[in-house]
């Protein structure tokens, strides 16, 4: 069974379970332990990567580089696990 993170690009891969292991170690565990993130997953992981990636801004309010790969990772889960209105 490939897991939530199997389902990123490989080079997002180490972004999204830095970002996720540093704000919600058990919310990682569960992604790593399922095939599909529940709807309250899925918007916490939404929550957390763009509160982290509003941390990566630079002075000239343009993205960093890790900026850019949490926004990137971010946006290839939403792509893949969209959020359920």
């Amino acid at each position: 069974m490939s897991n939530v993170i199997d389902s990123l690009p490989p080079e997002l891969q180490d972004v999204f379970t830095a970002v996720l292991d540093e704000h919600d170690s058990d919310l990682l565990n569960s992604l790593r332990a399922s095939s599909e993130p529940s709807q309250d997953e899925r918007e916490a992981v939404e929550d957390i990567l763009s509160d982290a990636f509003s941390e990566h801004i630079d002075d000239d309010g343009e993205p960093t580089e890790r900026g850019r790969l949490i926004d990137d990772a971010l946006g290839k889960f939403l792509l893949h696990w969209p959020i359920d209105d």
